[in-house]
């Protein structure tokens, strides 16, 4: 028995029946629909109390539960006593369409809506134009409403519940129009008043106090979840008064539209809710992963008191790496015990573990669920693996390379319900979960964010020695890293290999005033380049990549968006890298500019922008892959915002694949909804739309679909960079500060393709298709193995561009004595070829760069912007010029004036006969292939699986064809496998003749159409 958790349970008297309800009325105030019939149930299942406006304001009311019998209205000006409610524990029973949706004010006899603006917010230190909506008070309770991306169209959707808390029961009428998140967090300067100062995401160890169970879903006919209609929010810790000793009520909200009557067990299950005199609290493991030979035992904890008769039963499942990648649920071996023990077993990957409150009568009342990984060192070294090719990278499995020079769809992504907390005690049931659903989008890299624990104790220490210097050092007791750190990465590492994903964390390790350190998030401008420092990142290095060295599926951003000198960071990446590259494992840093990447040197492996989608970058060729990494698409889950978020994903998605980038990573997959500022329930304005991929419940959204068919769009191409090594670009050991940028910059300008190639590996490069090698002038000098391979290409015919002062320096910067070096510029005649001398700092002259005389003398292959070769294919561009671009409506300066440049509306991948294969087209665009012209109103994808047949995806796709055609509703998976849906469906289309349209909306736009042709 290696582990234990807390288990304490106090017993009490059985509850009263009765419960008292605060109901809200207020005279001549528009009532939602149906809100009377809820009305009168409820008096026949509880005590109510009636209060009107000047009651609220009054402050002179009992309740334990709000209710407003108005629906979705309420007037505004009782926002800050409804808080105050809250804040001192009140519960919330909402029943009939959005909680606290329309903030009504009363004018000149009458009542009319009231739309705020960010600019109403008080105590707002983010960013943000203030004319755009800003729901104040919703979100100082921790709502973030969401409407679904695909529109119930056909009317054959369904409300399906929690058959434990809610019972066996399908709901066909009371659809949601809109949904809610709801979660908040404990910032930290409630428990330490000390931080006060500090803006609380510098440090996100901070526990979650409302978790909310989705107990009732908006359902597809295929089985899809797509938005939430019954949330049962738990009660322990108060998020909205620094009193944490107060335990706030529990929480019931229905959203659904009431036009019908209500069941009533979903009244009774949400009564029943409310009256939990206590509720189980997240389970709280051991080890996130067991070991050889391990066992743990884990014991639930609970929030308030037990009463008598009422008990905990337990519940254990298994499941293989195999039923896990197919789906398969947790099977519950349920027990009467009050514990749970979990052995390593390596047969397993995932043990699911389950804890159940149930009362006097048997009936469960609450849940809480988890998991325990099995951590297989061995299998994880065979798992996927990627490496630096060119400008793409190779992907190997099992130690064999699979594929080559291909494109990589990832993403960012972080635990939906805890952040960083995750790190401390993961919920591996939920990571497999999302795990299962980043594998079946087709994503590859899969970047989250780690702080090194050490981290707040050393930085803030230093930048704060003469005040609360001590406090912040005291603050983490113990090593830099536990163990119970360990196992939760192992946790992360082994569910995300075994998914076929490659992890990439970002690690807080930074080396100056960038964004992720105190100087942005403590208002700090101190270096942090402290001695104290550099040694606990090699502590917790070495002990990270003892642990995870080994493991394939790794690649490490060690750095998030520097802004500082590039010397010292090249310099200090190419010492990190000894520790975190020493396995083979792939690392590099998060930068803002093609600029900064150069300046790495060979220290990184692989490159990356930071920079929104609607303000994509043409800085994607360094000669090494480089990822559009961060590409913000803040846009609101409404019906215009799932077209922004559409659009501008698809449209920086092309731009990246035009501009040479090797893929997009996208900010965020799934929105937080724990990322909570500002004293006590202030977010920023993007926390509550950044998730453009999923809701952090799960549920979809447009950008989920466009991801996935890119990646089913780009799956097994290659691309064929043999125009790229006809010009090679050494990346030096070490950068000097001063420039590099400009190589770059002249030979993207004059569209010459070329490869970057790391000083370390240049001795053995195959320069067969090479015809011109840099050796940039910016470095500290060179390797012996270089020098002599430069002497021996240029004897071979080729052609070198030399400096005359760094080449006479090694690696390190000492002098290399024995090379010849001219003493002035000028082109030394080697062998068949030449090395073309210069000296000193180059500036914006070309001639002081590469010769262009020279250069142009080679027969180099110029490439065409609108053609990107492909192994035995090409892909095609068809671009229009845009003059009229714009930021997004939710950018930082909305709808500001981008320049004018050239949007691709059209990309197909062609074969060598010329014959179209697949494509993707914004709408009044048209793709041939197969005999038959698609189009759509939308942007739209085509696949050709067959001789005669295509899959299309896109809303209102039009095809026309003299042939006859069958049509039908198809799951097509990334890796190219066509399934029928498990369910019937009718595909709803319109047929005229020699044309065909489908009307790919609602639920059936999650999908593609298969098109045979007879």
């Amino acid at each position: 028995m290696i582990g234990k958790s807390c288990f304490f349970i106090e017993r009490a008297e059985k509850p009263a029946k009765n419960m008292k309800i605060l109901v809200f009325q207020q005279t001549g105030l528009p009532v939602s629909e149906g809100c009377g019939d809820v009305l009168e149930k409820l008096s026949q299942k509880a005590e109510l109390q009636f209060v009107d406006t000047k009651g609220i304001m009054s402050g002179q009311f009992s309740g334990d539960y709000f209710f407003n019998a108005h629906g979705e209205y309420y007037p505004m000006e009782i926002e800050d006593s409804l808080f105050s409610f809250f804040a001192q524990g009140g519960g919330l029973l909402h029943i009939g369409g959005m909680p606290f949706e329309k903030a009504m004010v009363f004018e000149n006899g009458a009542w009319r809506e009231v739309i705020r603006t960010l600019g109403d917010l008080r105590n707002h230190e983010g960013y943000g134009g203030l004319s755009m909506p800003m729901d104040i008070f919703r979100a100082r309770l921790g709502f973030t409403p969401y409407s679904p991306a695909y529109e119930n169209v056909f009317m054959d959707w369904k409300q399906t519940f929690d058959k434990a808390l809610v019972g066996d029961l399908t709901l066909t009428n009371c659809m949601p129009e809109r949904s809610v998140n709801l979660t908040t967090t404990v910032p930290l300067e409630l428990t330490f008043p000390e931080l006060e100062l500090i803006d609380s995401r510098s440090y996100h160890g901070r526990p979650i106090c409302r978790e909310t169970i989705p107990a009732g879903w908006v359902t597809t006919p295929d089985g899809q979840k797509v938005m939430p209609s019954l949330l049962l929010t738990k009660f322990w810790g108060n998020p909205y008064n620094k009193d944490q000793s107060v335990i706030p009520h529990p929480w019931a909200i229905f959203t659904g539209v009431l036009n019908g009557p209500l069941p009533e067990e979903l009244i009774d299950s949400m009564l029943n809710w409310l009256c939990l005199p206590a509720v189980l609290k997240n389970i709280e493991l051991p080890y996130a992963a067991l070991h050889h030979g391990d066992t743990v035992e884990v014991l639930p904890e609970l929030c308030g008191t037990l009463p008598i008769g009422w008990h905990i039963r337990s519940g254990q499942a298994k499941l293989t790496k195999e039923e896990l990648r197919g789906g398969k649920s947790p099977e519950w071996a349920i027990s009467e015990k009050d514990s749970i023990q979990v052995s390593y077993d390596k047969t397993l990957l995932l043990q699911p573990i389950r804890f159940e409150l149930l009362d006097e009568t048997h009936q469960v009342r609450d849940f809480s669920e988890s998991a325990l990984v099995t951590w297989d060192p061995e299998s994880l070294r065979h798992t996927r693996r990627l490496e630096a090719d060119g400008c793409y990278f190779s992907e190997y499995q099992n130690g064999k390379q699979v594929s080559h020079s291909r494109w990589i769809n990832g993403t960012n992504w972080q635990d939906r319900c805890q952040y960083s907390l995750t790190w401390h005690n993961p919920n591996p049931l939920r990571l497999a979960s999302d795990a299962k659903a980043l594998h079946e989008a087709g994503m590859v890299l899969v970047r989250t964010h780690y702080f090194m624990p050490g981290w707040f104790r050393v930085m803030p220490g230093e930048i704060f020695a003469e005040t609360h210097g001590d406090f912040y050092r005291s603050f983490e007791k113990g090593p830099e890293i536990s163990e119970r750190h360990l196992r939760a990465i192992e946790a992360h590492v082994a569910l995300f290999s075994h998914m076929d994903l490659i992890l990439m964390p970002t690690v807080y390790t930074q080396t100056g005033p960038e964004m992720g350190n105190p100087a942005h998030w403590v208002g700090s401008s101190r270096l942090t380049m402290v001695k104290a420092y550099r040694k606990a990142q090699m502590a917790f290095a070495k002990q990270i990549m003892e642990r995870l060295g080994g493991c394939a599926s790794i690649s490490w951003d060690i750095c998030n968006e520097i802004d500082t000198e590039m010397y010292p960071t090249s310099e200090w990446l190419t010492e990190m890298r000894g520790i975190w590259g020493k396995t083979g494992q792939m690392i590099g840093i998060g930068t803002y500019g093609c600029e900064d990447n150069v300046a790495l040197g060979e220290s990184a492996d692989w490159h990356s922008i930071h920079t929104p989608c609607c303000k994509t970058k043409d800085e994607f060729r360094t000669g090494k892959p480089c990822l559009l990494q961060e590409a913000w698409v803040p846009t609101p889950s409404t019906r215009k915002g799932e077209k922004d978020l559409e659009d501008h994903l698809s449209k920086s998605l092309a731009w990246t694949l035009k501009f040479g980038g090797c893929g997009l990573m996208p900010w965020n997959w799934n929105m937080s909804m724990v990322n909570w500022r500002y004293k006590v329930g202030f977010v920023d304005y993007w926390d509550l739309e950044l998730g453009c991929c999923v809701h952090p419940d799960g549920t979809p959204r447009h950008g989920l679909i466009t991801m996935r068919n890119w990646a089913a769009l780009m799956e097994g191409l290659a691309f064929d960079q043999t125009a790229n090594q006809q010009v090679v670009f050494i990346y030096p050991k070490t950068c000097l500060e001063g420039g590099g940028y400009e190589y770059t910059v002249y030979l993207k300008e004059n569209h010459i393709p070329f490869i970057g190639v790391n000083d370390r590996d240049f001795a053995d490069f195959d320069l067969s298709h090479t015809k011109a090698v840099f050796a940039p002038y910016y470095a500290l000098g060179y390797r012996e193995e270089t020098w002599r391979r430069l002497r021996k290409f240029a004897a071979d015919g080729g052609v070198v561009f030399a400096h005359n002062d760094n080449m006479q320096l090694d690696e390190n910067g000492e002098f290399a004595r024995h090379r010849e070096i001219p003493e002035l510029p000028g082109i030394e005649k080697v062998g068949k070829g030449c090395i073309r001398w210069h000296m000193g700092y180059n500036e914006s002259d070309p001639l002081s760069l590469c010769d262009p005389k020279l250069l142009n003398s080679l027969p180099l292959v110029r490439r065409d912007d609108t053609v990107i070769p492909l192994d035995n294919k090409k892909i095609r561009i068809t671009e229009r010029l845009s003059t009229d671009e714009t930021t997004m409506p939710t950018d930082w300066i909305p709808y500001d004036s981008l320049p004018a440049r050239n949007i691709p509306v059209k990309i197909v991948v062609e074969d060598e006969a010329g014959d179209i294969t697949r494509g993707w087209a914004k709408e009044g665009n048209t793709i041939s292939l197969c005999g038959a012209n698609i189009s759509g109103f939308r942007p739209f994808f085509v696949i050709q699986v067959a001789e005669n047949s295509f899959v299309a995806a896109g809303t209102d796709l039009m095809v026309k064809t003299e042939h006859s055609a069958d049509f039908r509703l198809v799951d097509y998976t990334v890796d190219g496998k066509i399934h029928p849906l498990s369910c019937y469906s009718v595909l709803k289309k319109t047929v005229h003749p020699g044309e065909t349209i489908i009307q790919q909306d609602g639920w059936h736009a999650m999908h593609w159409v298969q098109v045979t042709l007879k």
